[in-house]
């Protein structure tokens, strides 16, 4: 039973709230959110797992705007998630997918999936290479009017890095990351970065 991992939990607001709506006493609990995931770790180098949560996530100010007859807890934001661990010697990889389905009222089904993949490498104990590349599709809606484009625009982002460990305590990045959004007045985005790190 060592190989196997679970874990679940009960929270007031749903995966994609806002801070605004996380406190508990807001919401009073009306429409709660369960979340649990299973891992299974076979040996020390592997890690696989599967997630799952479902919940409403309209809030109280939706309320007027709703279907006759129908209340928040009839539109729920589903979601199913697995992740990917693997290590050997001086490499490390890392890989996580999530689909989302969102209840819209008026709409239908809006759904979304994602995936990131990052691999690390070490090459010498306190030097490391890292490169990480995330990608989101977004699924085509209905308007109203006959069309069906989709609700937001698909992007990719790949992040690359250097880190240093100076101490065993205190670490240092030096991160570039290129973003795109493609379509009509496609947007980019680059970032350049640095991260000190002290522990204790």
């Amino acid at each position: 039973m060592d190989q196997f991992e679970y874990a679940i939990e009960i929270k007031s607001s749903a995966l994609s709230s806002r801070p605004s709506a996380w406190e508990a006493r807001e919401l009073e609990w009306d429409h709660p959110t369960i979340t649990g995931r299973l891992g299974w770790r076979p040996d020390s180098s592997l890690a696989l797992g599967l997630s799952g949560s479902t919940g409403a996530y309209l809030l109280e100010a939706a309320d007027a705007t709703l279907p006759a007859e129908s209340e928040r807890d009839n539109f729920k934001q589903d979601t199913v998630g697995m992740d990917f661990r693997y290590s050997i010697r001086h490499f490390e990889l890392w890989s996580e997918f999530i689909f989302t389905r969102f209840e819209v009222p008026g709409v239908g089904d809006a759904d979304l999936a994602s995936f990131y993949v990052e691999g690390r490498y070490k090459i010498t104990p306190s030097l490391y290479a890292a490169l990480r590349w995330n990608q989101q599709w977004f699924d085509d809606i209905s308007d109203g009017h006959g069309g069906s484009p989709g609700w937001d625009r698909d992007l990719y982002r790949v992040d690359v890095a250097l880190g240093y460990r100076f101490a065993r305590n205190l670490q240092g990045k030096v991160q570039y990351s290129y973003g795109h959004e493609p379509g009509l007045n496609a947007n980019g985005s680059h970032l350049l970065a640095t991260q000190l790190t002290w522990t204790f």
